[in-house]
């Protein structure tokens, strides 16, 4: 029992990526579009970004996907993220 508690204690200080991957793509976003989109805005789910924000910001993301793209797979987080929508 003691060994699996060694084991276990290793994973104690590891801290969930999301929070690092959506400040990424809040960043990403506000140097492509110009545009500072809150955090709480920003959902991750199977590697894909969905931004919750007006129909003229999600057309522009659209519009600059390629570069958003580029810029996240530059990132040390959001590498990951395939997709923004």
């Amino acid at each position: 029992m003691d060994g699996l508690k060694g084991f276990l204690t290793r994973f104690k200080h590891l801290e969930p990526k999301e929070p690092k991957i959506i400040s990424e793509v809040c960043l990403a976003v506000q140097e492509i579009l110009g545009v500072s989109i809150p955090s709480s805005h920003i959902t991750i789910q199977k590697n894909v970004a969905f931004l919750q924000v007006s129909p003229a910001i999600k057309r522009a993301v659209f519009v600059k996907k390629e570069a958003l793209l580029t810029l996240l797979k530059k990132g040390e987080y959001a590498r990951e993220v395939l997709d923004v929508r």
